[in-house]
């Protein structure tokens, strides 16, 4: 067998082994915290409240590249939403969202998103309440995030989270 189709055989069986997400991701980049996991209460002009708890990180690699992650929850409980924001990453909005993550060893999930585009910024909602909420438990009780929005993946710290959660849960009980 030949050098190249030796070299082809082995990335083939990579690809196979591992899968099409994982066989050509490239590292996470780190990501470190310039806001730290806390909670606040919003009101819209309208009188609407929500209770929020959130963060906000930078590239370790290139300060300008953001990332934020909020979870909001309305008056009661009644809905929950994960609100993703991140900068210096343009795409074709025509383009299908894919958002998955990695919450410590657990398995890869999908985040089932919507996304809008507006020059350098993406954002990303899961209004799905039932799995929002679980992966506020699951990123409750993790110590490492591994984000990936389309091609774009990101590790960021939990700390913090946890007591945040809790500290929501008593003023919007949301589980």
């Amino acid at each position: 067998m030949n050098r190249p189709t030796s070299a082809a055989l082995a990335l083939g069986l990579v690809a196979g082994v591992l899968g099409p997400e994982t066989a050509w991701a490239q590292e996470p980049d780190a990501m470190a915290t310039t806001t730290p996991f806390v909670q606040s209460k919003a009101t819209d002009a309208a009188g609407h409240v929500s209770y929020r708890v959130g963060a906000v990180f930078a590239s370790q690699k290139a300060a300008e590249r953001r990332l934020s992650l909020t979870f909001i929850c309305e008056p009661g409980g009644k809905a929950v939403s994960l609100y993703i924001v991140h900068t210096q990453a343009p795409r074709d909005p025509r383009s299908p969202p894919k958002a998955l993550a990695k919450i410590d060893a657990q398995p890869l999930q999908p985040i089932d998103v919507t996304r809008e585009t507006g020059g350098a910024l993406e954002a990303y909602t899961d209004k799905n309440s039932s799995q929002v909420k679980s992966l506020m438990a699951q990123m409750g009780a993790g110590q490492t995030l591994v984000l990936t929005l389309d091609d774009d993946s990101y590790r960021v710290s939990l700390d913090g989270l946890a007591k945040e959660l809790k500290d929501l849960a008593s003023v919007c009980p949301y589980t």
